[in-house]
């Protein structure tokens, strides 16, 4: 083994460096320590500068109606250099207007009054370092625009009923006497609703053989009608208990736009379930007993203004006196410009045909 020579000077001698390992004094004195210990450990590069987070993109502008809220996952909105975790807090510009409030990176805003306001979110490090984000909301105010309980027949005086016998006694029965079309009721709303707007009822079938329908009349000449039927059925060769589609008034049919089998039906005879049907930020979606049936359901050509409500039972074979219920129904949204809707299309017969394929 080669001995490594380590240089020291002699005083008054000129020396040639040729052929020797210098070795810096701090390393030597760390070699001496080391003759002491088992192990020694050099010292790395320092690490630099914490940097602050910064924000990412924008955050949409939201829509909240008085007394409800919605919720905003603002962690896409951020990010941090170093990969720190970041800690969410908000403020209202106006809390007579929105509160706001933060749950680890999702944000709950609440509408107080109809007006408008802006929430500014905070993410912050470890060591105090902060991005901010800027969210505009606007606060419209609550306009139920109609619920109906079915208290007593007389509460049938503003629906119109077609192709059935309708009672009203705490709940709505509408029972089917025609072979060729649905048996149903139709309420028309004061104004068309536009932009956003919810749709809820709470029905299920009295009878086997029949299937309730919610079917919304839009103000569209070619797409009249919307549907959703709740209940077993075979559509397309295959098993759903589910289906949301729209009546094409040229071709006279309807196109399914979403369909499917879900758990959160209850859809035996005499049962009732909850179900809601919601346009919102150009995107439709259905509910069952607060679970999601389906969503995402967006198209340029699918209308967007309602003009009136119809419940209804279909029979499966075309059966007379089989029997669908509706304990209530509730209709929400914010009524549309006249000057921006076309007026309401009558539907065809076909569209409440009882035969859907």
């Amino acid at each position: 083994m080669k001995a490594t020579r380590i240089f020291a000077p002699s005083p008054g001698r000129r020396h040639s460096l040729t052929g020797l390992l210098l070795i810096p004094v701090t390393t030597l004195a760390l070699l001496g320590a080391a003759a002491c210990r088992d192990s020694i450990t050099i010292p790395g590069p320092a690490a630099g500068p914490n940097r602050a987070p910064e924000a990412r993109g924008e955050i949409q502008p939201q829509l909240v109606s008085v007394g409800t809220e919605v919720e905003v996952d603002v962690s896409p909105f951020f990010v941090d250099p170093d990969g720190d975790p970041l800690i969410f807090s908000v403020g209202s510009s106006d809390v007579s207007v929105v509160t706001a409030q933060a749950t680890s990176s999702r944000v709950a805003i609440a509408g107080v009054t109809d007006g408008m306001a802006t929430v500014t979110v905070t993410g912050t490090d470890a060591d105090g370092l902060q991005a901010t984000q800027i969210i505009r909301v606007t606060v419209r105010a609550a306009s139920a625009v109609f619920r109906e309980e079915f208290g007593s027949n007389s509460s049938l005086s503003k629906w119109t009923v077609s192709q059935a016998d309708a009672t009203a006694d705490g709940g709505l029965r509408v029972t089917n006497r025609s072979r060729g079309q649905v048996g149903r009721v139709g309420h028309d709303l004061v104004a068309p609703l536009d932009s956003d707007w919810r749709v809820a009822v709470r029905m299920g079938r009295e009878d086997e053989g029949v299937t309730p329908v919610l079917f919304l009349r839009t103000t569209d000449a070619r797409f009249s009608l919307y549907r959703l039927d709740i209940g077993p059925v075979e559509l397309d060769e295959k098993a759903v208990n589910y289906w949301f589609g729209v009546f094409d008034m040229a071709e006279r049919s309807w196109t399914v736009l979403r369909s499917g089998m879900s758990e959160a039906m209850d859809d035996e005879p005499g049962e009732l379930t909850e179900i809601a049907l919601v346009f919102n930020r150009g995107q439709y979606r259905a509910e069952a007993g607060g679970a999601l049936l389906f969503g995402g359901v967006a198209a340029d050509w699918l209308p967007t203004a309602i003009a009136s409500v119809w419940l209804a039972g279909r029979s499966a074979e075309g059966a007379v006196g089989v029997a669908c219920l509706f304990d209530w129904v509730e209709i929400d949204g914010q009524p549309a410009d006249p000057n921006s809707v076309a007026d309401p299309v009558v539907p065809v017969d076909e569209a409440f045909s009882n035969n859907i394929n």
